[in-house]
């Protein structure tokens, strides 16, 4: 029976050197040749059975464990704005411009690698109150500059690397969100109008029109057809399942 698969193989801070070390504790990655080399035994293995395996791709931000990142070579959280996730948590700068950019070339790294080791696509993880939704939600992107301050802004850095990943391995490409989501300190008071903007700019600008958008959370027979033919009988999606079937 043919399926498919969606694994977070790397998690990235682009100041260590071979990016081997991420952060969180036992995190595996995508940056150097024996990382790629253990993976494909995965997506053999996967490809063996008949199915086929996406690769998320995620930057912790402000998430990150800053005990790890002290172990693994004196490095400090790298996130839009300065707030941690705890009280009493040790400081942290704002990303500068230019290691906003070295982010967005470095997801594109990881995507390369992700195809050579035999990922069918690669997806942003732009959900859960990671470095991407940090800077896509008001609630944790209070910059001025052109990556904060209004919807199109914090729009742009989660846009930005997706061109980056369709530029660099010219294949499936997706990008998770969660609106909805109050985990690590994250939810809008209002997710509308910020989170469609996105999703039509991704749409447009990145994937061309071309592509369906998938809506998952909560849905089973009983609801689908409904989702299907009155929620979204405009637009172009597909309906996801997996919780229900293996949770």
């Amino acid at each position: 029976m043919q399926g498919e698969a969606r694994l977070s193989p790397w998690q990235l801070d682009h100041r260590r050197g071979n990016c081997d070390l991420c952060g969180v504790p036992h995190a595996p990655s995508l940056f150097i040749e024996s990382q790629i080399q253990a993976w494909k035994k995965i997506t053999d293995a996967v490809h063996g059975k008949g199915s086929y395996i996406f690769c998320q791709l995620v930057a912790l931000g402000r998430v990150a464990d800053t005990g790890t990142l002290r172990k693994e070579g004196g490095f400090e959280v790298s996130a839009p704005i300065p707030i941690p996730m705890e009280d009493g948590a040790a400081g942290f700068g704002a990303l500068t411009e230019e290691e906003i950019y070295d982010f967005m070339r470095d997801f594109a790294i990881a995507a390369k690698n992700a195809i050579a080791a035999g990922f069918e696509g690669v997806e942003v993880y732009g959900s859960n109150g990671y470095q991407v939704d940090q800077f896509l939600q008001d609630v944790r992107n209070w910059r001025t500059d052109q990556w904060g301050g209004s919807v199109e802004n914090r729009a742009r850095f989660g846009i930005e690397v997706s061109k980056a990943l369709v530029e660099a391995v010219w294949c499936g490409t997706g990008f998770r969100i969660s609106p909805w989501n109050t985990w690590q300190g994250m939810k809008m008071a209002d997710p509308v109008p910020q989170f469609p903007y996105s999703v039509r700019q991704l749409n447009i600008d990145t994937w061309g029109r071309k592509t369906p958008v998938l809506i998952v959370g909560g849905y089973k027979p009983e609801n689908v057809l409904h989702a299907i033919q009155h929620e979204y009988k405009d637009h172009n999606i597909a309906v996801m399942f997996g919780r229900h079937i293996f949770g």
